[in-house]
């Protein structure tokens, strides 16, 4: 591409657009953009930007918690992901009170009452799903996927 790159700036005496290149190679157009985009130049997130110079480049990039491992990451992602597979094995309605109860779509953890009031139940009744879903999720069928998580 850098060859047909530089024929074609020659040839034309200007930079050739990505159709251009496209059609000197014989390839889609978003080809030459994913192809011309691994030829840039790495840029340093301590290069000064703005007017004043005083910001860096770092400054604007979101930043993972330093300090959290990245190895933690990868176990709280793959945690999620068994505790869906395990959700899956339950009813749709034990599926949404242990979600509400413990918070783990939003973070924020709901009361008896709370949940009662959207499902139109009693707060004992949603206290006995719970502890019927809970001894469920207690079951070595399912236990066995999350207890390598337990600390």
């Amino acid at each position: 591409m850098v060859r047909a790159r530089r024929d074609l700036s020659a040839s034309l005496g200007r930079e050739p657009v990505v159709a251009e290149i496209a059609a000197a190679l014989g390839v889609e157009e978003y080809q030459v953009i994913e192809l011309i985009s691994y030829d840039r130049e790495p840029v340093s997130l301590d290069q000064a930007v703005g007017e004043d110079g005083e910001s860096a480049l770092g400054d604007f990039v979101a930043r993972i918690d330093p300090r959290e491992e990245p190895a933690d990451s990868v176990s709280a992602g793959m945690l999620r992901s068994e505790v869906e597979i395990v959700l899956s094995t339950l009813s749709q309605r034990e599926q949404a009170v242990i979600r509400l109860r413990f918070g783990l779509d939003d973070g924020r953890q709901r009361t008896l009452d709370e949940v009662g009031r959207e499902f139109g139940l009693s707060r004992e009744r949603i206290r006995q799903i719970e502890k019927v879903t809970l001894l469920k999720l207690r079951h070595p069928s399912r236990a066995k996927r999350l207890e390598a998580y337990a600390s």
